[in-house]
């Protein structure tokens, strides 16, 4: 810079008028560096030191007189820093910054100004050093907080210089990795976080822990914003992302921390009973049941009907979702699959299948030979065999003989009549009907037989026997005459004589 001087002398003459003298001045090291007038006006020095300003005033008569003064121009401070910006994270502390001026022992003062939103910053000070502050921004864009400084020596100001904090709003997470459950060997539900930053690209890791803390080992290739974790191991590891900014201020944040729980795959623990065999027209007495362990989730089932011994292929059965299922009463023959299908919601643990069920469904036995259908005998008298031979169903043959007083199957059970072949008893008078029932130790396999009417009389007795009587030789005798009561059948008769 420069600096103007502008002199001014008082001349006093010995005579009465000024008009004939003459002014010689000398400005060393100034511009201009001589003026011949009483008031020369500004002289500019470019470069400070001790000057010396003299004057030589001469009048008409030849007298001279010298007049000098001497001045020194100081150097005007100059701020020697050359950094002067920084940036920060908002809500974050400044770095503190001193200044220095050449030549030393300036003073300091300055003032701050902001963008709209900024707050937390001192706006004015009088020393070398603006202290650490902690500015916050509402914006979602970056800005600036400008300190104006300026040094000063003496009554010398030196140029101001402006240093500025660039203020970058402080990045956040705006969306958090979820904790989630899978099953052993499943395919995890992503981890994933996402940050919003006003400034640099975002870099990410992530972190493992076996504890619900923060402090774990980083994942190797675990690089971006989702992570899927690994599922060959089961337990429960925790997990959260460091997120890193390359510019800005902002240095890095640390994500929530999910839990990721990798439950034992599921099993089936209980299958369906393997083989049911029953005869048409009934249905199973023991319902298929499924039951499992382990795996995660809810578990949904479906069973499925099927024509061969597969657990795929089969059709859906509508509304069978349960863990057991009775199918309705059978009406064809033949061999019938069922399986079962798991599905887990919402844990990616994957669909498990039961195995196959058989349910064998035969024919009912049937009766080539029935009981005899009726017989009537006397009492004590040996009755006709009652007899069932049996063939078809499924299973070995029962029997069990029923007797009644009435004409229908709904009688009394027979004690020890538990062979095809039954002696009805002769020894009470009366009518009994009896029938057989043919069971097998299959479910529903059975057949009754025709009922069987036995018909036990009283012995024959005469009622009116033969009476003596006389006749004359040559006469006429009464018939003989006799009464048979009770008895069964048509009575046949042989009339004997004796001496």
């Amino acid at each position: 810079g420069s600096t103007t001087i502008s002199p001014v002398a008082s001349v006093t003459n010995c005579g009465s008028t000024s008009s004939s003298i003459t002014y010689a001045w000398s400005f060393v090291g100034g511009s201009p560096s001589t003026a011949s007038t009483l008031n020369p006006g500004s002289i500019n020095y470019t470069t400070p030191g001790t000057y010396t300003v003299s004057l030589v005033v001469t009048n008409e008569c030849g007298v001279s007189n010298t007049a000098t003064q001497n001045f020194t121009i100081n150097p005007s401070p100059t701020i020697t820093n050359t950094d002067l910006t920084q940036t920060i994270c908002s809500g974050t502390p400044t770095m503190s910054v001193s200044f220095n001026a050449n030549p030393s022992g300036a003073t300091f003062s300055w003032t701050a100004t902001a963008t709209t939103g900024i707050s937390g910053f001192m706006t004015t000070g009088t020393t070398s050093t603006i202290p650490t502050q902690t500015i916050s921004t509402t914006n979602t864009n970056p800005g600036t907080v400008t300190y104006t400084v300026t040094p000063k020596i003496g009554n010398c100001t030196g140029t101001a210089v402006s240093y500025i904090v660039h203020v970058i709003p402080a990045p956040t997470i705006t969306s958090q990795p979820a904790s989630s459950i899978v099953c052993e060997n499943g395919t995890a539900t992503p981890l994933t976080v996402a940050v919003t930053t006003s400034t640099g690209t975002p870099t990410y890791q992530w972190y493992s822990n076996t504890a619900n803390t923060t402090g774990g080992t980083a994942v190797s290739g675990a690089a971006s914003a989702t992570f899927v974790p690994p599922t060959a191991v089961t337990g429960t590891v925790f997990y959260y992302c460091v997120i890193s900014l390359s510019s800005g201020g902002c240095s890095s944040l640390t994500s929530a921390i999910a839990s990721v729980e990798v439950a034992p795959a599921p099993t089936i623990s209980t299958q369906p009973l393997a083989t049911q065999n029953l005869c048409v027209g009934v249905t199973i007495e023991n319902p298929l049941t499924v039951s499992f362990n382990n795996g995660t989730g809810t578990a949904s089932y479906q069973w499925y009907s099927n024509s061969t011994n597969a657990t795929t292929g089969g059709t859906l059965i509508s509304g069978a979702t349960s863990s057991t299922y009775t199918p309705g009463v059978f009406s064809t023959l033949g061999n019938h699959f069922y399986y079962v299908t798991i599905t887990f919601s919402g844990s990616n643990c994957g669909i498990i299948t039961s195995n196959s069920a058989l349910i064998g469904v035969f024919a009912d036995p049937i009766l080539t030979t029935q009981p005899i259908a009726d017989q009537t005998l006397c009492q004590g008298a040996i009755p006709e065999n009652l007899e069932v031979i049996s063939t078809g169903g499924d299973g070995i043959f029962s029997y069990q003989w029923y007797s009644n007083t009435s004409n229908n199957t709904s009688g009394t059970i027979i004690t020890g009549a538990t062979n095809s072949t039954f002696i009805p008893p002769t020894s009470t008078v009366g009518t009994k009907y009896y029938y057989c029932i043919v069971s097998q130790n299959t479910l529903g396999c059975g057949v009754t037989s025709s009922i069987s009417k036995v018909v036990v009389n009283q012995s024959p007795s005469v009622v009116n026997p033969l009476l003596s009587s006389t006749v004359c030789l040559g006469g006429n005798p009464s018939a003989l005459t006799f009464t048979i009561a009770n008895g069964a059948g048509t009575p046949t008769y042989q009339w004997y004589s004796n001496t």
